[in-house]
């Protein structure tokens, strides 16, 4: 309902309040736009503005998208969205770890261990230390 939605807009903002904190220069305050392919859609994304206003979060909408496709009808921006750069963000992490007296940081995602299916572990080892410098290691 109505609370729910309201809440987890709030957690969602607090969110990316905390991201902000941990990731310095790597995390910028953007915005974000939620486009209206067409009228039934803008119908809908409108009524969601309102909500948004009604409960007091920042929103603003957007009639005029001459910059974009004219085919859009309408937007929600939301100022507070932001954008994130994944290798500052991590090289960032890794020198904050290493500050904090880490001596290797180690990388594993289940995600990889199905891309070693098509790229040799040495690859991605010699990837990462050049641009992230970050050892990873295959779960075994």
């Amino acid at each position: 309902g109505a609370e729910a939605a309201k809440l987890l807009w709030q957690r969602t903002e607090a969110a990316l309040d905390r991201l902000e904190a941990v990731a310095g220069d790597a995390f910028r305050r953007t915005g974000s736009l939620r486009l209206a392919a067409d009228n039934e859609e803008r119908d809908e994304i409108r009524l969601e503005y309102e909500a948004l206003r009604d409960d007091g979060f920042a929103a603003e909408w957007r009639d005029e998208l001459t910059h974009l496709r004219p085919e859009f009808r309408g937007a929600i921006f939301h100022p507070h969205d932001g954008s994130l750069q994944p290798g500052r963000f991590v090289r960032g992490l890794a020198a904050q770890a290493a500050a904090a007296g880490v001596a290797t940081i180690f990388l594993v995602y289940k995600l990889v261990d199905r891309l070693f299916d098509r790229l040799t572990a040495p690859m991605a080892r010699a990837y990462l230390k050049r641009n992230l410098t970050i050892a990873m290691r295959r779960r075994k």
